[in-house]
């Protein structure tokens, strides 16, 4: 690997050796953080381990951090699992959206629903699992283009990590090469960025802005959030660029809610069933932790018409 980066270095280098690779430890100058050690791994030349295989692997090399392989994966379904195909097809409504944005409340089966639609899309899926460390642009960014990456293995991270260690503003170095590679696609990547609504770091709202607004094809953007993040929805909106789903396309209805509550075990006729949608509201998980109660109890009646917002498991998950 040629770190030739005419970037000026304090100290000297220290070698280490680990699993087959020596990794050169190189102090990187004032203009990033002088504290900041790149990671620079090398592959044994006598047959030794292999060189790194995975974008993960080349990712924590090139840009000197541990990336979380499950942060750029979909978390594992939980039992219960219901297709809802006509939800999914709001997001295939939209094929020239460069961003979806899915939002609502927490519990209302945003992150299952975009899982459910990559598993059974053409596209290529990229996935980011964000949480509040991620109010970095260099961290954020890092782990879109290990996720871009998994993707579409043909990306050129040499160029992009040599941009990342630029110090310079991603709008002014590491997205521009980014979208240009993107151009070059024959295929679309979706990339999503799930909880997004842990983001308040403006120079991250900025940078995707920035994607956005140069996007032309080769890449569709899905936000997984809370609540509608502060991104150009509006000027994309007008463009019909924008695809959306909201809070009332993701009430369950009633053969969704019976269909989860066989799949937890629990056999609900139609009446109770309209009965418990009527006291959750169609909320997925308000529905689901229902009818983790019900599985055990002989008369569901009694429980159905007392089952509300203030039940235990109800303000237990809200309360996390």
């Amino acid at each position: 690997v040629d770190v030739e980066l005419g970037i000026a270095q304090a100290g000297a280098r220290r070698r280490v050796l680990d699993g087959g690779h020596t990794h050169e430890l190189w102090p990187v100058g004032a203009r990033i953080a002088s504290d900041v050690h790149l990671l620079v791994t090398f592959p044994q030349r006598d047959g030794g381990g292999s060189a790194v295989g995975t974008s993960t692997g080349r990712m924590d090399s090139l840009f000197g951090a541990r990336l979380l392989a499950t942060k750029l994966r979909p978390p594992r379904p939980r039992p219960g699992i219901v297709a809802r195909p006509r939800v999914v097809e709001r997001l295939r409504d939209t094929p020239e959206a460069l961003l979806t944005v899915v939002q609502a409340p927490a519990g209302s089966g945003k992150t299952t629903l975009v899982a459910q639609w990559l598993e059974e899309t053409d596209h290529a899926g990229a996935w980011v699992s964000l949480d509040a460390d991620d109010n970095d642009p260099a961290r954020f960014w890092s782990y879109a283009v290990a996720a871009v990456a998994d993707a579409q293995p043909g990306l050129d991270l040499d160029e992009l990590f040599a941009l990342r260690l630029s110090g310079l503003d991603p709008r002014e170095s590491v997205l521009p090469a980014l979208l240009n590679q993107i151009d070059a696609f024959e295929e679309t990547v979706v990339l999503v960025f799930d909880d997004y609504h842990v983001i308040d770091h403006q120079g991250v709202h900025d940078s995707l802005e920035f994607l956005l607004d140069h996007l032309e094809g080769g890449l569709r953007v899905v936000v997984v959030s809370r609540h509608a993040p502060p991104l150009p929805l509006p000027r994309l909106r007008a463009r019909g660029r924008l695809g959306e789903v909201g809070p009332t396309d993701l009430r369950f209805e009633a053969h969704e809610a019976g269909a989860m509550m066989g799949g937890i075990g629990v056999d609900l006729g139609t009446g109770a069933v309209e009965r418990l949608l009527e006291r959750t509201e169609g909320w997925g998980a308000g529905l689901y932790l229902a009818g983790l109660s019900l599985r055990d109890r002989p008369d569901p009646g009694d429980f159905l018409e007392t089952f509300g917002g203030d039940h235990r498991q109800i303000v237990d998950y809200l309360g996390e």
